[in-house]
């Protein structure tokens, strides 16, 4: 397989690999903090992580290789699959901030109905991204007045960085949609390449937010020992 020519699709594969390889060293620091804290929130951001890895390491190969058509289309809808599950189960993240043990099980299984029902209508059906950005854009709202509600009734440091991390990723996905966006800084930069740029910061700050709540708890915790 050889190198794509367009210096566009050159930056965009490269910041996507750098996202993927971002992802998966949180998730792995998520694992590591929280599996002794809250099992279900880090099955929750784990998930969230990995669906971040896989859709950004196989969007490198899609912009950055030259491959099949048919290897091209199977990849996108891998990608398209993982990308429905994690903006779901931030949704799913963001209530169970607020619910904890009070939230019905079946909200899990409604995200991921969700997610596997947008792959198979991109699957079987015309193309589907305006629709995936409205769908996301509202999950991303939600999840948004969630940590908001969080913030005003604890002012806590953590939801702030869960706020400002969840405003970045409505940010990306506003300028996702400007397809015909281009600049050069140092590189070319095309809506894509844009995107991922914004959303390694929004990783960097949701993942603060996450250990930020992790180590919060643990502190907590202790204190509750010690008296």
């Amino acid at each position: 397989m050889d190198i794509v020519f367009n210096t566009y699709e050159q930056t965009t594969a490269f910041t996507d690999l750098i996202l993927a390889i971002i992802a998966i060293l949180i998730f792995m620091t998520i694992k590591r903090v929280g599996s002794k804290i809250d099992k279900r929130k880090t099955g929750i951001w784990s998930l969230i992580y990995v669906c971040v890895a896989i859709s950004s390491f196989l969007g490198a190969i899609t912009h950055g290789l030259i491959i099949s058509d048919l290897t091209y289309k199977i990849l996108w809808n891998i990608i398209f699959l993982s990308s429905g599950f994690l903006i779901s189960f931030v949704g799913v993240g963001a209530l169970y901030d607020f619910y904890r043990s009070r939230l019905s099980d079946a909200i899990y299984w409604l995200a991921a109905g969700m997610s596997i029902l947008f792959f198979l209508i991109n699957f079987y059906g015309p193309d589907t991204f305006f629709f995936f950005i409205i769908y996301e854009a509202l999950i991303l709202l939600i999840a948004l007045f969630y940590y908001y509600r969080i913030y005003r009734k604890t002012k806590l440091k953590w939801t702030s960085n869960m706020i400002f991390g969840i405003l970045l990723s409505i940010i990306a996905a506003v300028v996702q949609t400007f397809k015909d966006l281009k600049f050069t800084i140092f590189w070319d930069f095309d809506n894509n390449g844009a995107f991922h740029i914004i959303e390694i910061f929004s990783l960097f700050f949701l993942a603060s937010g996450i250990l930020g709540e992790f180590r919060f708890r643990k502190k907590r915790k202790i204190l509750e020992e010690e008296l």
